[in-house]
C-alpha cells in the first residue's frame, strides 16, 4: 500500500471497496494514456476526494486528470485552495487539472503561483498553466518570473512560456538570452523559444547563436531554430554547418536545415550528400524526398549507387567498426529508395530493380538476423518505388524474379500491392497462384489485388476462395467479384451475405449483391 495506513478508511462501510480499488491501481504502472485509470467507477473516485486517507485522495485525482472528468472540476479546484490540504496531494490536483483542460482552472492555478509559500507547487501551477496553454496565463507567467527568486521555479515558468506564440512570451524569452543569468535558465530559455514555434523567436535565437560560447550551447540553439524552421535562419545555419567540425554539431545542423520545407535549402541539402557523415546524408535525403524537388533525382541515384559499392567492398568476417558501416548504408539505401518513390520512381527503376534483389546472410546468429532484416526493408522500399514507377520492367520483375514466392510473406504481399498499383491485367495469371499462399495476409491482398486488375478471365478463381477460412479473404474475394462483374457468383454471394459468421463479410456480399445481382 506504499506506506498509506488503511486503518482511516476501513471505518467507512465501503472503506474496504475503496481501499482495494485504490490499491489495484496503486500496483500498475503509470501509463502515458492512463487506461488502468477507468478500472474504477467514476462515482467512487469523486467519493474518495472526499476521503481521509490523503494517498487515496492523491490516486483519485490522478484518476480523474487522466479520465478528463469534467465533473470531478469543482471539487479540484476546491481542493486546489485548501492550504490545509496534503502539499503533495494539491501537486497532483494542478496536474490534473491541466489534464482535464478546462480553462476555469487557469485563475486557481494562477493564484497558486502567486501565492504559495511551497516552491514545488508554484513551479507545478506553473507548468499546468504551460499545458492548458490559455493566453489568459501569459501576463501571469511574466509577472511571476519577474518577482519569483527560486531558481527552480524560474525554469518551471520559462518551459511553460514556451507553450505560447504570444508577442509577449516570446519578448520575455528573448530578454533572458540577452541577460547575464543562470545557465540552466539561459538554456531552458532556448528550448522554449524553439518549442514556441514562433517565427518571431528566429532573431533572438540567431543572435544568441552568434555569442555562443561553446557547441553545447550552439546544438540546443540550432535545435530549437530546427521547430521553429524558418527560413530566416537559413544562411547562419548553413555557414554553422560548413565552418563546424564538431561531428555532433554538424549533424543537428543538418536536421535543422532539412525542416525548413521552402525549397531555399534544397542546393545546400544536395551538397550534404557527398559529406563524410552518414548521418548527415540521411537528414540530407529525408529532407529532400520531402521538398519534392526533382532537381535531387540524379544526386540521389549516384549516392545510391557509391552506398551499395561501400557496402559491396566489405570483406567478411566483418569487424565491430565494418558492422556499423554496413548497417548505416544500408539504412541509407532504404531512405534513398524511398525518396526516389517520392521524387522520381519511373527514372529510378534501375536503382530499384538493384535493391529489390535477394539478399541473404546466414540467420544463424544476431546479427545475421539483423542483417537480414535490413536487407528486407531494403527490398519492400523498393518493390513499392516499383509499383510507383509504371513500367513495363517493374511488372516483369514482380510476376518473373521470384519475389512472388519469396520465404518472407511480407515481400509476397508488397509485391501483390505493387502489382495492384501498376495494374497491368496480364499479370493476373501471376497473382491469383497466391489466393492458395499458406498466409492469410497473402492472401486477401491476392484477392483485392485481382478485382483492381481487370481481368475477368480470374473470377472463377477468386469464387472459389469465398469459403476461405480468414474472413478478410472471404470479404476481398466478393468485393472483387463485384469489379469483375462476375453475375455466375451471385448465388455464392448470396448464401454469404445471409450465412456468414462475420459481418463484415456478410456486408461485403451485400454491397456486391447490391449492384451486381439486381435485376435491370
Amino acid at each position: 500500500m506504499s506506506g498509506f495506513s488503511l486503518k482511516v478508511v476501513l471505518r467507512s462501510g465501503r472503506g474496504l471497496f475503496l481501499a482495494l480499488l485504490m490499491s489495484a491501481v496503486t500496483t500498475l504502472p503509470a501509463s502515458a494514456n492512463g487506461w488502468e485509470h477507468w478500472g474504477i467507477p467514476l462515482k467512487v473516485l469523486l467519493d474518495t476526494l472526499d476521503g481521509d486517507d490523503p494517498g487515496y485522495r492523491l490516486r483519485a485525482a490522478r484518476s480523474l486528470g487522466f479520465r478528463r472528468e469534467l465533473s470531478a472540476l469543482p471539487r479540484l479546484l476546491q481542493m486546489l485552495r485548501d492550504s490545509d490540504e496534503r502539499p503533495r496531494v494539491r501537486s497532483e490536483v494542478a496536474q490534473a487539472l491541466a489534464r482535464i483542460g478546462d480553462q476555469r482552472a487557469v485563475p486557481g492555478l494562477i493564484n497558486v503561483l502567486r501565492t504559495d509559500p511551497r516552491e514545488e507547487l508554484r513551479g507545478i501551477a506553473a507548468t499546468s498553466l504551460g499545458h492548458l496553454a490559455l493566453e489568459s496565463a501569459v501576463k501571469p507567467l511574466i509577472t511571476a518570473l519577474e518577482t519569483e527568486q527560486n531558481l527552480l521555479v524560474q525554469i518551471d515558468i520559462v518551459s511553460a512560456l514556451g507553450a505560447f506564440r504570444h508577442p509577449m512570451a516570446v519578448a520575455a524569452l528573448s530578454e533572458i538570452l540577452e541577460s547575464e543569468t543562470n545557465t540552466s535558465l539561459h538554456r531552458r530559455a532556448i528550448i522554449a523559444l524553439g518549442r514556441s514555434s514562433a517565427p518571431e523567436a528566429t532573431t533572438p535565437l540567431l543572435e544568441a547563436l552568434r555569442v555562443a560560447r561553446n557547441d553545447s550551447e550552439r546544438a540546443t540553439i540550432v535545435t530549437a531554430l530546427g521547430r521553429i524552421a524558418n527560413t530566416k535562419a537559413r544562411r547562419d545555419l548553413e555557414n554553422l554547418f560548413d565552418a563546424t567540425k564538431t561531428p555532433m554539431l554538424k549533424v543537428q545542423v543538418a536536421a535543422a536545415l532539412g525542416a525548413i520545407r521552402d525549397g531555399s535549402v534544397v542546393p545546400k541539402l544536395i551538397e550534404m550528400l557527398d559529406d563524410d557523415l552518414a548521418a548527415v546524408r540521411f537528414f540530407a535525403v529525408d529532407a529532400l524526398a520531402a521538398a519534392k524537388d526533382t532537381s535531387a533525382a540524379v544526386p540521389l541515384r549516384l549516392l545510391y549507387r557509391r552506398a551499395t559499392a561501400a557496402s559491396a567492398s566489405l570483406v567478411e568476417p566483418l569487424s565491430r567498426q565494418s558492422i556499423a558501416t554496413f548497417l548505416a548504408e544500408q539504412s541509407l539505401r532504404v531512405a534513398v529508395i524511398r525518396a526516389l518513390t517520392a521524387l522520381e520512381p519511373k527514372k529510378s527503376v534501375g536503382e530499384f530493380l538493384d535493391a529489390a534483389a535477394p539478399h541473404e546472410k546466414p540467420r544463424t546468429s544476431a546479427l545475421g538476423l539483423r542483417l537480414n532484416e535490413g536487407f528486407f526493408e531494403l527490398r519492400r522500399a523498393a518493390l513499392v518505388g516499383l509499383g510507383y514507377s509504371r513500367t513495363k520492367a517493374a511488372t516483369n520483375f514482380l510476376t518473373n524474379s521470384g519475389v512472388l514466392s519469396d520465404r518472407d510473406f511480407r515481400l509476397r504481399a508488397t509485391a501483390l500491392r505493387a502489382l495492384g498499383v501498376l495494374r497491368d491485367p496480364a499479370s493476373a495469371s501471376a497473382v491469383v497462384a497466391l489466393l492458395d499462399d499458406g498466409t492469410a495476409e497473402v492472401r486477401w491482398v491476392a484477392a483485392k489485388v485481382l478485382g483492381r486488375l481487370g481481368n475477368a478471365a480470374v473470377a472463377q478463381e477468386i469464387r472459389q476462395h469465398l469459403d476461405d477460412p480468414h474472413p478478410e479473404v472471404r470479404r476481398q474475394a466478393a468485393l472483387s467479384l463485384g469489379y469483375l462483374k462476375y453475375r455466375a457468383s451471385c448465388p455464392n454471394l448470396v448464401k454469404l451475405s445471409q450465412r456468414d459468421e462475420t459481418k463484415v463479410v456478410r456486408e461485403a456480399a451485400s454491397m456486391t449483391l447490391a449492384h451486381l445481382c439486381t435485376n435491370d
